[in-house]
């Protein structure tokens, strides 16, 4: 385990562009980042046009259209091999903010609630003591007074008006300096 965690930690925390085919890419941070486990239900993946998954335990990612599927067959082996006992995943929508897949071996979290307009939640996993906790945050269309949420809201309103107004003061400047000429 300790190779795998020194590889990761090689990867540039500031990564602009980590796509292997580009310049600069990283390969293992992409694979990181867009894996995705395959349905536990045999040739699921294949009905939803997600790939196909092969003996192996591996696939294309049809659906992102980069990547791979991995079978829980092979998040066994990786388990096994690295002496891990559980993975933890990101970067995949999840309704209820995570999701446990793959014969409880895995879990998968996505920590922005209300994602695109969607009305997902949000979850992130406190572990402390050898205990794992899953905190939620329910996603709200409309956000309480004085969060985070409402403040960044009504800066980037507050913000754009004043953008607005800004822009009307000069439309009106250039309107009088061409009646005065």
């Amino acid at each position: 385990a300790a190779g795998l965690i020194a590889e990761i930690n090689k990867i540039p925390r500031d990564l602009p562009q980590p796509d292997p085919s580009q310049e600069g890419g990283d390969a293992l941070a992409w694979d990181l980042m867009w894996n995705d486990p395959s349905p536990s239900v045999p040739h699921e993946d294949e009905a939803a046009g997600r790939g196909y998954v092969g003996q192996d335990g591996f696939g294309s990612n049809t659906t992102r259209g980069t990547g791979h599927l991995f079978s829980a067959h092979a998040l066994d082996a990786f388990l096994r091999k690295y002496s891990f006992s559980h993975l933890v995943r990101a970067h995949e929508v999840r309704k209820s903010g995570f999701q446990v897949q793959q014969h409880a071996k895995m879990v998968t979290l996505f920590s922005s609630s209300g994602y695109c307009g969607a009305n997902n939640e949000a979850c992130c996993i406190l572990a402390c003591e050898g205990k794992i906790r899953f905190i939620r945050l329910e996603h709200n269309k409309t956000p309480k007074l004085g969060s985070l949420a409402s403040r960044a809201a009504a800066a980037a309103s507050g913000a754009a008006a004043h953008e607005h107004e800004h822009g009307q003061r000069q439309e009106a400047a250039r309107q009088q300096q061409d009646e005065d000429e």
